[in-house]
C-alpha cells in the first residue's frame, strides 16, 4: 500500500511539472515528445517483436505491426507539435498586436486635456514597459519627451511673463511690485509645486527596477532645458542624465545618483543635495548659490566657473574635482575633502575652511 501511495504522489508531481513545462515552452515540449516517443516505442516493443520473430521467423506480422504503430505514432505527434508551434506563434502575434495597440492608445491619452487621463496613461506605459522588456527604453524616452515638452523652460517663462504682465495691467501698472506679481503668476499657473502628471513620471522613473536600469546600458535621460523647480527627486537614479541648462531651484535631490550627469549651466539655487552622488558630473558655470550639500560626493566633478556662493559644503567630497575659477565666496567648507582638487583662480573670500582637507 505504501508503494502504491508513493507511486501515486510521484505521478501527480510529475504530471504537474510536465504541464508547467508544456504551458511555458510548448514548442520545446512537443519537440522533445516527438523525439522521445518513437525511441520509447522501440525500446519497449523491440524485445517483444524480436521474441516473436525468433519464435517464428516466417511470421513477420509482429514486425509489421510494430513498424506501423511507430510510424503512426510519430506522424500523430509531429502533427501535434506543428499545431502547437502554430498556436504559440499565433499567441505571440496576438500579444505583440495587443502591446502595440496599448502603447498607441497610451501615447494618444498623454495628449489629453484631462489630468486624470494623462496620469492613467503614464502608469499604463509603466505597466507596458514591465510586460514587454524590449519596449522598456522606448517607454522611458516617451516619458522624458513629455517632461521636456510640457516643462520647457522658455515656454514656462513665456507663460509666466504673460500672466504677470496682465496682472500688472489689472493692478494699474504699479511700480515696485514685480516680485509680488510674479509670485502671483506662479500661483495662478499652478507652478508652486510640480504638476501632478510630471510628478507621476518621476515616480515611474524612481521605481525602475535594478534589472531595468541594467538594461539601459549606455542610454540616459534627456531632461535638458526643463523647468523642474522644487521637484522631488530624492534617491532617484539618473546617472549620466542630461540636465543642461535645466532649472532645479529648490529641488530635493538628497541621496540622488547623478554620477557623470551633464549639469552644465544648470540652476540648482537653494537645492537640497545632502549625500547626493555627483562623482564625475559636469557642472561648468552651474548655479548652486545657497545649495545644501553636506556630505555630497563631487569626486572628480568638473565645477569650473560654478557659482557656490553661500552654499553649505560641510563634509562634502571634492577629491580630484576641478574648481578652477569657481565662486566659493562665503561658503562653509568645514571638514570638506579637497585632496587633489584643482583650485587655480578659485574665489574663496570669507570661506570657512576649518578642518578642511587640503592635502
Amino acid at each position: 500500500m505504501r508503494f502504491v501511495r508513493n507511486l501515486s504522489i510521484f505521478l501527480k508531481r510529475a504530471d504537474t511539472r510536465i504541464r508547467a513545462v508544456r504551458l511555458a515552452h510548448p514548442g520545446v515540449f512537443w519537440a522533445v515528445v516527438v523525439a522521445i516517443v518513437p525511441v520509447a516505442i522501440v525500446v519497449v516493443l523491440a524485445p517483444l517483436v524480436w521474441e516473436g520473430y525468433s519464435a517464428n521467423r516466417e511470421n513477420i506480422t509482429p514486425i509489421a505491426t510494430f513498424i506501423g504503430a511507430a510510424v503512426l505514432a510519430y506522424a500523430a505527434l509531429k502533427q501535434a507539435a506543428t499545431a502547437s508551434r502554430r498556436h504559440f506563434a499565433q499567441t505571440e502575434a496576438d500579444r505583440q498586436r495587443r502591446i502595440v495597440e496599448s502603447f498607441t492608445k497610451a501615447v494618444e491619452q498623454l495628449g489629453s486635456d484631462k489630468l486624470e487621463v494623462r496620469v492613467g496613461a503614464i502608469f499604463a506605459l509603466e505597466r507596458l514597459s514591465k510586460e514587454s522588456p524590449d519596449d522598456y527604453w522606448t517607454v522611458m524616452e516617451v516619458l522624458a519627451a513629455f517632461v521636456r515638452d510640457h516643462m520647457r523652460y522658455t515656454t514656462i517663462i513665456a507663460r509666466l511673463s504673460e500672466r504677470a504682465y496682465f496682472l500688472w495691467l489689472q493692478a494699474g501698472r504699479p511700480e515696485g511690485r514685480s516680485e509680488e506679481l510674479w509670485a502671483e503668476a506662479v500661483r495662478l499657473e499652478r507652478l508652486e509645486e510640480t504638476p501632478t502628471d510630471i510628478a507621476a513620471i518621476f515616480t515611474v522613473i524612481k521605481r525602475r527596477s535594478a534589472e531595468d536600469q541594467e538594461r539601459e546600458q549606455d542610454r540616459w535621460f534627456d531632461l535638458s532645458r526643463t523647468y523642474l523647480r522644487k521637484t522631488d527627486l530624492t534617491d532617484v537614479n539618473l546617472k549620466k542624465a542630461n540636465f543642461f541648462e535645466a532649472h532645479l531651484e529648490g529641488a530635493a535631490l538628497n541621496g540622488a545618483h547623478l554620477e557623470g550627469a551633464n549639469l552644465n549651466s544648470a540652476s540648482l539655487v537653494g537645492a537640497l543635495l545632502l549625500d547626493t552622488h555627483l562623482e564625475g558630473a559636469y557642472l561648468w558655470d552651474a548655479h548652486l548659490e545657497g545649495a545644501i550639500l553636506p556630505g555630497a560626493h563631487l569626486e572628480g566633478a568638473d565645477l569650473q566657473g560654478a557659482h557656490l556662493e553661500g552654499a553649505d559644503l560641510q563634509g562634502a567630497h571634492f577629491e580630484g574635482a576641478n574648481l578652477r575659477e569657481a565662486h566659493l565666496e562665503g561658503v562653509s567648507l568645514r571638514d570638506a575633502h579637497l585632496e587633489g582638487a584643482k583650485l587655480p583662480e578659485a574665489h574663496l573670500k570669507r570661506a570657512d575652511l576649518q578642518k578642511a582637507h587640503l592635502e
